[in-house]
């Protein structure tokens, strides 16, 4: 979809016009937004689209979540190594839950080679910012 048609439709499903207005200038955390609204109205594949507006220009949220959607299969066909790449673009900007994304790959051997090594750095980095299941699986790996 381009941009005038996803923003047609959201004006149709009653979103934010101010928050469209930002989107549609290209602003990613506005297209992030739009793109969660999406996903928690179940419309992956529209979500998907915002996400990779904002994902395009950098935003770690966005990419976390199409990782998360490659992963799960919603929106886009199933692809964890698709799945990888996004997470390790935001892993490396810093993002605990794609950190703690990235560690799990590493863990199951999904979209990678399974290396317990790799998962522990990663779930070590997102550990280190608090998150809790990351913590947890720290302790499950020793």
């Amino acid at each position: 979809m381009d941009v005038p048609a996803l923003i047609a439709r959201a004006r149709l499903d009653g979103l934010n016009l101010g928050q469209l207005f930002r989107a549609g200038l290209g602003s990613a955390d506005a297209q992030f937004m739009v793109g969660s609204s999406y996903s928690s109205k179940k419309d992956r594949k529209v979500a998907v689209a915002w996400y990779r507006m904002a994902a395009a220009q950098g935003h770690a949220d966005a990419q976390t979540a199409i990782g998360r959607c490659y992963s799960r299969g919603e929106g886009v066909a199933r692809d964890p190594v698709e799945a990888v790449e996004w997470f390790r673009k935001a892993a490396e900007q810093g993002r605990a839950t794609a950190q703690y994304n990235l560690g799990v790959s590493y863990a199951n051997g999904e979209g990678v080679k399974k290396d317990p090594v790799k998962a522990a750095r990663w779930y070590r980095k997102a550990a280190e910012q608090g998150h809790a299941a990351a913590e947890k699986a720290l302790t499950r790996l020793d």
